[in-house]
């Protein structure tokens, strides 16, 4: 049996298909041994750079899947940069959203909408421009919108008794708008809501008081709130359409000739009086208004020899319009007059607008020299 296995010619026989196959399969065992020892190594090494490796892995294995990746539906941050949106009137919480996810403000459309609903203030956001951040919490961004110094807008003030071209021009001023196209636009009656019992006529219509416009607004966006706010001020005092008209023209009136709160309902009593006894008015403002001559508070020989329809020394009645754009005061005047007699009324302190009132003409030139000697103690132009 020695000499069997020690024969060199069996030595030379090639090992056998079976013994060929075992050591293969020996070999192919100890390469996934050591696949497994390199892969195990491998993984406690990722676990050991911590999870956010992983978020970072698994959605690019997801994405080379062919699976969608995860998406942000809303920002954590407060935001950064500067934003200008435009918010339009009538847009509810998806209008918005939509907005300021196209913008870059919010992340999705539906998370802003879902931190409107939830906001109870929220439907108190006004149309307008505002200036936000970028990549905002849709709460935060919501807050924002609610905060009024985040919305850009332009300012101007109308003083009571202004006339019609002085209002635009005041616009003008604080709007770039022209003037030419806020009087064009002030006869566009359906645009700015102009009433029939206007006539077609803007004057005495354009409410004086603060307003706040985009600084993209329309010349109709600027006029149409103070008309608006005029016939808001006439139903307030419970006047009908019919008496509106002859209101506004003698709260105009008023306007003029009285500096002083206390005086206004004394000088709507002495022109309804001078109305009711069929006597002309003799307003020198109403004169002044009908010659475009405002330079001085009385009334020049030529101006008062004029025919026009302001002219109430030579016409009967009210003249043909308003002469201003009252304010509150003057109208609520004109609708609930003092209680008196009176049939003249002079101003005889023209710097505190001190006024005396008279009964008759005898009266009345009393007062005017009071007027006058005030004015010899303090000349000047008046």
């Amino acid at each position: 049996m020695t000499e069997w296995f020690t024969d060199p010619q069996w030595q030379s026989v090639p090992p056998s298909r079976h013994s060929v196959e075992a050591e293969a399969q020996k070999a192919k065992g100890a390469r996934r041994r050591r696949y497994l020892v390199t892969a195990g190594v491998s993984l406690v090494t990722l676990l050991g750079l911590g999870g956010a490796l992983v978020f970072v892995v698994v959605p690019f294995l997801e994405d080379m899947r062919g699976q969608p990746t995860e998406e942000i539906t809303d920002y954590t941050g407060p935001g950064e940069g500067s934003v200008t949106v435009v918010v339009n009137p009538g847009d509810g919480g998806v209008a918005i959203g939509e907005t300021l996810a196209e913008a870059g403000v919010v992340a999705t459309a539906s998370a802003f909408a879902d931190a409107f609903s939830a906001n109870p203030r929220a439907q108190s956001i006004q149309p307008g421009t505002y200036t936000l951040a970028g990549e905002m919490r849709a709460a935060d961004a919501v807050t924002a919108l609610l905060d009024p110094t985040k919305r850009q807008v332009v300012k101007f003030t109308v003083p009571e008794g202004f006339r019609a071209d002085q209002v635009y021009q005041r616009i003008a001023e604080a709007t770039g708008l022209s003037v030419e196209s806020l009087r064009a636009t002030a006869r566009d009656v359906e645009g700015i809501g102009l009433p029939p019992e206007a006539e077609g006529d803007p004057e005495g219509w354009l409410f004086p008081a603060t307003y706040e416009l985009d600084p993209n607004a329309t010349a109709v966006q600027a006029l149409a709130p103070m008309v608006a706010k005029t016939i808001e001020v006439l139903e307030g005092f419970g006047a009908e359409p019919e008496v509106w008209r002859d209101t506004i023209i003698l709260a105009s009136m008023i306007e003029k000739e009285a500096k002083l709160d206390e005086d206004r309902p004394k000088v709507a009593r002495v022109f309804l009086n001078r109305l009711d006894q069929e006597m002309p008015l003799g307003s020198d403002a109403t004169v002044a208004y009908g010659a475009g001559d405002f330079s001085s508070v009385f009334s020049s020989d030529e101006a008062l020899a004029d025919e026009n329809p302001y002219n109430t020394y030579v016409n009967q009645g009210l003249p043909a319009g308003p002469i201003c754009n009252p304010g509150e005061a003057a109208i609520a005047a004109a609708l609930s007059p003092a209680e008196g007699d009176w049939l003249y009324f002079v101003t005889v302190n023209l710097e505190t607008g001190e006024t005396a009132y008279a009964e008759t003409a005898a009266g009345h030139e009393a007062n005017v020299q009071l007027m006058n000697e005030w004015i010899a103690k303090n000349p000047g132009d008046y």
